[in-house]
């Protein structure tokens, strides 16, 4: 299925969108397409709740969040950088719980259900609140 990212749902508008190549190709589980639809279709999907709980152990805190998948979409995350939740499956309208050290202001994860090259994943970086 071929996803489109028209600025109107005219005739022209989708015409115009898939001249200039602004579309993302949805197939099982996977998107690909160029790095900045997929990164705009991502976050147009996926949310983060502000922290909900945190705990102390051995003097370190940890902040627990939701991260929500508000689409029809799959997503797969792998941690990249930071300390938080290793790996993270966003079923269609799911939602997890994402735990990261505090004091953190963001944690980068690699979509790997998502190509914006043959051999790239898209990285997004997660805003901590």
């Amino acid at each position: 299925m071929t996803l489109i990212m028209s600025k109107d749902r005219s005739a022209q508008g989708i015409r115009e969108a898939l001249n200039s190549g602004r579309t993302v190709a949805w197939s099982s589980k996977y998107l690909f397409g160029k790095e900045e639809h997929v990164k705009a279709l991502f976050d147009a999907c996926v949310t983060l709740s502000p922290v909900f709980h945190k705990k102390t152990n051995k003097g370190v805190v940890t902040n627990y969040y939701e991260i929500k998948n508000n689409s029809d979409l799959y997503f797969e995350l792998v941690l990249k950088s930071g300390k938080g939740t290793k790996k993270i499956v966003l079923y269609p309208g799911s939602a997890q719980t994402l735990t990261a050290e505090a004091n953190q202001p963001s944690l980068t994860y690699e979509v790997v259900s998502t190509y914006i090259r043959s051999d790239k994943h898209l990285n997004v970086d997660i805003r901590l609140n």
